[in-house]
């Protein structure tokens, strides 16, 4: 199909609530190691929320509560059998095949952790990932700092860098996020998508305010409805 046959040139997607099953790839390894009730009873997300916190700072505190939860110490090992029991969202090989197959280009863009997003990545075919990394030593712990590659309040950045390595213009871009968490990046594509897999995801009210921020967005139930507005 013909660039002039489109209107996107590529698809950009979340991961965590998009691609797969769980809302976000950090909770789940809390769950996991134990340390769910630690981060929130410290509230770090309210912290980072209200720039008390960099970004960095809430990933090496939670990174700290999950290596003492789990003892002192979390291999790389662990961590990758952990996301290999995440589930891929059901529609998402199908519709990404699609895409690939019509000459669209796809991508991860996600403040989710980039083991999962790689594993994900793999198993549908995307090459490119954009997601926050963990640090190791030597000899393969996890150690409690990262690198951030996405900030969850900054999309729009990651994607600005992609238009550019890419030469497409973000106005050939679409972005299928799940949450405010996503609004940076609706804001500056030409075909913002918040995708809510049950009618309850978000409240009435949480995305009419996301409606009045971003005039263009389009709420779908499924990712195959996406291609009604690609082609």
């Amino acid at each position: 199909m013909s660039k002039s046959e489109r209107k996107v040139d590529i698809v950009v997607f979340d991961m965590d609530g998009v691609l797969v099953e769980c809302e976000s790839s950090w909770e789940y390894l809390h769950r996991i190691f134990g340390s769910i009730s630690i981060v929130r009873k410290r509230n770090y997300m309210g912290q980072f929320e209200h720039g008390l916190i960099s970004y960095e700072e809430w990933m090496r505190r939670d990174l700290e509560a999950m290596i003492n939860a789990k003892g002192g110490s979390i291999h790389r090992d662990d961590i990758i059998r952990v996301f290999s029991s995440v589930n891929i969202n059901d529609e998402a090989k199908d519709v990404i095949n699609h895409l690939r197959s019509k000459g669209v280009r796809v991508a991860i863009v996600s403040a989710g952790i980039y083991e999962l997003a790689d594993l994900i990545g793999k198993k549908l075919g995307i090459e490119i990932i954009y997601a926050n990394k963990l640090i190791y030593d030597e000899n393969g712990f996890l150690l409690p700092r990262g690198i951030e590659v996405v900030n969850p309040l900054s999309k729009d950045k990651v994607l600005r860098e992609i238009s550019v390595r890419f030469n497409i213009p973000l106005d050939r871009f679409m972005y299928i996020g799940d949450s405010e968490w996503d609004a940076s990046a609706f804001r500056v594509v030409g075909y913002p998508v918040l995708y809510l897999k049950h009618k309850h995801d978000l409240s009435k009210e949480r995305i009419l305010n996301l409606r009045r921020r971003i005039s263009k967005l389009v709420v779908v139930e499924s990712l195959r409805d996406i291609m009604n507005l690609i082609f």
